[in-house]
């Protein structure tokens, strides 16, 4: 996945569930999958983990949704603590652009050294926060 790929998705579930995936190590199952879990409704959340158990003598499943990491600010901040226990310090900034729209820009990079940078960019601190991490990923991954 290029950087422009990763600065064009959205905030939702696309990007939580690459989120979920690639930074912080679930498996996500595919809406095939989840169909199956829940009975036929997929709902808007990316179903990551499945358990099974047996309640009063009747075979019982519970699914846990991955965390809406471009959309909380709760979830984004574990995706920060993720990387930094990968050596990756966070720099987060907002400014305004030429037009006076608030942009926030998320940066990822190794500590101590900086001698490379994953930067993203969006309206919301959150969405922000995760690009970076995923070009972060995504990079390393390539070294």
């Amino acid at each position: 996945m290029t950087e422009a790929e990763i600065d064009a998705i959205p905030a939702g579930l696309e990007m939580n569930a690459l989120i979920a995936e690639k930074v912080m190590g679930q498996k996500i199952y595919s809406e095939a999958e989840q169909r199956a879990i829940t009975g036929g409704c997929a709902g808007p959340d990316a179903i990551v983990s499945v358990r099974s158990f047996v309640r009063h003598g009747t075979p019982q499943s519970e699914y846990i949704k991955a965390d809406r990491h471009s959309t909380d600010i709760a979830a984004a901040w574990r995706v920060i603590m993720r990387m930094q226990r990968q050596n990756l310090g966070i720099y987060l900034e907002d400014f305004l652009d030429v037009g006076g729209a608030t942009v926030w820009r998320a940066q990822f990079s190794p500590y101590p050294k900086q001698e490379m940078a994953w930067l993203g960019f969006a309206d919301t601190p959150m969405l922000a926060i995760c690009r970076a991490a995923l070009k972060a990923v995504n990079s390393k991954a390539k070294l």
